[in-house]
């Protein structure tokens, strides 16, 4: 092999290796149009993913941040459940989104 192909296949090798192994994901929810204002948002990974664990984050005013350390991988399918609490005339509700 000479020179310059040695050069690319070290390349290929090391790009292979860039890609992220968990990503940082942040975000707003509205609801009828307005933000929540109080809430909690999970990302589940699929019942096949035994190593991964759910990831979550309180939504405060319509945003959420779940750092990169929670391990949410890019290529795995979550599922996104919120949680919103919602003042009502009678007292507060809770809304369930899966």
């Amino acid at each position: 092999m000479d020179r310059w192909n040695w050069r690319l296949l070290l390349l290929l090798l090391l790009s292979a290796g860039c890609t992220p192994s968990a990503i940082e994901v942040t975000g707003e929810i509205t609801l009828d149009g307005e933000p929540v204002a109080d809430g909690m948002i999970s990302f589940v990974p699929p019942s096949t993913e035994k190593s991964l664990k759910p990831a979550w984050s309180k939504i405060n005013s319509g945003s959420y941040s779940i750092s990169a350390e929670s391990a949410l991988k890019p290529e795995i399918p979550y599922r996104v459940e919120i949680l919103a609490y919602r003042k009502t005339g009678g007292g507060e509700a809770v809304v369930l989104v899966r």
